[in-house]
């Protein structure tokens, strides 16, 4: 599913520009398609913020550090780290300026979940047809997307 990056919710907190870019959270909800209760948030300071967001959140969350570094109490976190909360009630932290990050989680599934790739589902047989399908190029196409990536 392609949805336009104008159509996504956007707005400033404590801050930070914060993008929800699938599910609901901070009383927002993306157009972007879901199956269950989740959410997706692209989280930008250009001049550095302190979040708490724990009141916002909910199930288990991930902070994935795209840009600059992210302060957890005494501990700096540089990009390419993700930060896993036990709680999402943990989820207080200071971004350096010039910093993105992703924050991501939501219920947890009850039933195991694969991931291979791009393809995520609790059957390893539909991974296996959605690699077939793949390879015959049977997806929809993205508007204005011309490059074809191969199966790795």
């Amino acid at each position: 599913m392609h949805i336009e990056a104008e159509a996504l919710p956007t707005w400033d907190n404590q801050g930070a520009k914060f993008k929800l870019i699938a599910g609901e959270a901070f009383g927002k909800k993306s157009p972007v398609p879901v199956h269950s209760p989740l959410y997706f948030i692209e989280i930008e300071s250009q001049l550095g913020v302190s979040l708490d967001l724990g009141e916002e959140i909910y199930g288990e969350s991930a902070l994935y550090i795209h840009e600059g570094s992210v302060f957890e109490g005494e501990h700096e976190h540089q990009s390419g780290r993700i930060l896993v909360a036990k709680e999402t009630k943990l989820c207080s932290l200071k971004l350096a300026p010039q910093s993105k990050v992703f924050l991501f989680g939501g219920e947890p599934f009850s039933a195991e979940r694969h991931i291979w790739w791009n393809f995520v589902s609790s059957s390893k047989s539909l991974i296996e047809a959605a690699k077939t399908k793949w390879k015959q190029r049977q997806f929809s196409k993205i508007p204005g997307e011309t490059e074809f990536l191969p199966l790795p």
